[in-house]
C-alpha cells in the first residue's frame, strides 16, 4: 500500500487525511514523509494497543509498537474513542495525552433504527418461548464467550433461558465443545454472521458483552438503542464509559463466570422495566451520527472542509 499511497498523495494534493488502526497509520505517517506534500495528517487509534499488541506474537507485536513511538508524535491530532484507549495509548506509545483527541463511535445511525423494526423469524424469538441471552462479535480470545457459556450454565439453574452468539471465528469449535461439555448445546446456538443483528437485538430479553478488553465497543451502543436489557465486564475499555459505572446496566469484572451469571438472571427481568429500556435509547442518542461527526469535522479542520 506504501508506494501507491505516496503516489496518491502526490498526484491528489488531499488537504487532510484520516486514517484508523495501528498498521494503517503507520503506513499513512510513512507516506506523508515520503511524498513530501504538507497534508494535515489525522490518526485514529481503534482499540486498546497493549492489549491487542501482546496476543500477537508475531513480528507485528514487536515491531509495530516501536514504529508508533517514533511516527505518531509526527501526525497532526490523534484521535482515541473512549477514555481508556486514550491513556493506554499515552503510556503505550509515550505521548502526552493533550496530543490525543477524544471522540466516541457514531454508532447511532438510521440505518440501525430501520433495522431493528424488520420482523425475525426464528422459532427461538417466538411468544411463549424462553428469554434468549445474546452476544455478538467475532469468535476469539478477546471477546472471551468461554466465560458467557459458563455463566449461562450456571444461569439457566436459576431461570429457564437460551443464549445464541452472532458471529464467526477460529474458536468457534472451542465454544462448541465447551457447551456440550456444560450439558447445555441444546440451549446454545451459534448462527454464525448475519447480516442484521439488530432485530435479533430488540428481540432478545437481554444482551451481553463478555469482552477482556475493547476500544469502545459499538455492539454494546447498537444493543442499547434497540432497547434490550444490557450486561456487560468492566473491561478495558468502554464499557464503564457507555454504562456510567453501572447506570444503564451491571459491569461485572473479567472472566467471572459467577458474577456474570447473577448478572444476566438479574437483566433479564429489566426487559419488564419500560422505562429503564427507554432510557437505554435514550443514553444511545450520545452516540449519533449527527454529534460525532460534528467533532470529526472540527478536527480535520472546518476551514479546509467549508468548500465541501
Amino acid at each position: 500500500a506504501l508506494p501507491r499511497l505516496v503516489r496518491y498523495l502526490r498526484t491528489a494534493h488531499p488537504a487532510v487525511l484520516l486514517s484508523t488502526m495501528s498498521h494503517a497509520n503507520i503506513i499513512a505517517l510513512l507516506a506523508r514523509i515520503i511524498a513530501g506534500k504538507n497534508i494535515r495528517l489525522v490518526v485514529r487509534e481503534a482499540n486498546t494497543v497493549s492489549k491487542s499488541l501482546i496476543i500477537d506474537r508475531k513480528w507485528r507485536g514487536r515491531v509495530i509498537p516501536f514504529l508508533m513511538r517514533l511516527l505518531y508524535p509526527m501526525a497532526d491530532t490523534i484521535i482515541a474513542p473512549s477514555h481508556g484507549v486514550l491513556q493506554d495509548l499515552a503510556k503505550t506509545v509515550r505521548l502526552p495525552e493533550s496530543k490525543i483527541r477524544l471522540i466516541h463511535n457514531p454508532t447511532m445511525t438510521p440505518d440501525l433504527l430501520q433495522q431493528k423494526d424488520i420482523p425475525l423469524d426464528h422459532s427461538w424469538f417466538q411468544f411463549g418461548e424462553p428469554p434468549v441471552v445474546l452476544g455478538v462479535g467475532r469468535l476469539k480470545p478477546q471477546k472471551d464467550f468461554s466465560t458467557l457459556i459458563s455463566a449461562f450454565a450456571k444461569a439457566i439453574k436459576h431461570k429457564p433461558l437460551r443464549l445464541m452468539v452472532l458471529g464467526e471465528g477460529p474458536e468457534r469449535s472451542k465454544l462448541e465443545n465447551l457447551a456440550q461439555e456444560l450439558g447445555v448445546a441444546d440451549k446454545v446456538s451459534f448462527p454464525g454472521f448475519v447480516k442484521n443483528p439488530y432485530n435479533y437485538m430488540k428481540n432478545s430479553g437481554l444482551f451481553v458483552l463478555s469482552s477482556a478488553w475493547e476500544g469502545l465497543p459499538n455492539v454494546l451502543i447498537e444493543a442499547m438503542a434497540c432497547g434490550v436489557p444490557v450486561v456487560s465486564t468492566n473491561c478495558t475499555s468502554g464499557p464503564d464509559e457507555i454504562l456510567e459505572s453501572g447506570k444503564y446496566g451491571d459491569l461485572v469484572p473479567v472472566g467471572d463466570s459467577d458474577l456474570l451469571s447473577q448478572a444476566i438472571v438479574k437483566g433479564v427481568e429489566r426487559k419488564k422495566n419500560i422505562d429503564y429500556c427507554r432510557k437505554l435509547v435514550q443514553r444511545s442518542m450520545d452516540f449519533s451520527t449527527n454529534s460525532i461527526v460534528k467533532k470529526y469535522l472540527e478536527t480535520l479542520t472546518q476551514k479546509e472542509l467549508e468548500k465541501y
